[in-house]
């Protein structure tokens, strides 16, 4: 994994913290029920995830556009996410999804919006990461599996990468911040697990667009 490309997927993913993502994260850290229900909006426009969620099945029903998916997120199934249950929680959660937008598999969607709501430990799901990690479609244990032991291989050198980026106030620690990762700061390990979600995207890609077609 050359060094020149971790340190191209932390600039990127500090760009996406400062430009996109700390606010989402910080919305849906508060405590107004409108304002994260707004956030969540912005969230799924941000991940691209919102076409998973066909408006027939809120805005279609006289309901808030993604209402659904914000009562499930209050669910207390939710409250007890860590590094043992996580695959058990968004099986369940993608399936809950799924149930309530038709009937699909949700597992990508699912592992974003978790992440944005929980943080570390759950691990973002994406095809082209999957691609770059050789799992097979759509299961989530052997992805975590990959991701991990993939991420403990390079952790050194991710770390070096993410020491490079230059230091803006807004990636240092605030205190006031609502969110757990605004609070701690970019030198932290959520942040050196985005840099590498953003690397494996990246490789992924390549990979994909150098396939032969048939």
């Amino acid at each position: 994994m050359p060094q020149t490309a971790l340190q191209r997927s932390a600039t990127q993913y500090a760009h996406y913290w400062l430009r996109k993502e700390r606010s989402v994260v910080e919305a849906l850290a508060d405590g107004d029920e409108d304002t994260r229900r707004t956030a969540l909006q912005r969230a799924a426009g941000y991940f691209r995830i919102a076409r998973n969620f066909p408006r027939a099945f809120d805005v279609g029903r006289g309901l808030t556009r993604l209402a659904p998916v914000h009562a499930l997120l209050r669910a207390p199934s939710l409250r007890r996410l860590d590094r043992d249950n996580l695959t058990e929680v968004v099986d369940s959660f993608r399936h809950q999804l799924g149930g309530l937008y038709g009937g699909k598999d949700l597992l990508s969607a699912a592992t974003k919006i978790l992440w944005l709501t929980h943080g570390d430990p759950v691990i973002i799901f994406d095809s082209q990461a999957r691609i770059a990690l050789g799992t097979p479609y759509a299961n989530y244990d052997a992805y975590v599996d990959a991701w991990r032991d993939a991420y403990m291989s390079y952790a050194v050198a991710i770390r070096r990468a993410c020491s490079s980026i230059p230091r803006d106030r807004a990636l240092a620690p605030d205190p006031d911040a609502l969110s757990e990762r605004a609070r701690v700061g970019v030198d932290h390990d959520w942040f050196r697990h985005r840099v590498f979600d953003i690397h494996l995207w990246n490789v992924g890609a390549a990979k994909q667009r150098l396939a032969p077609r048939p």
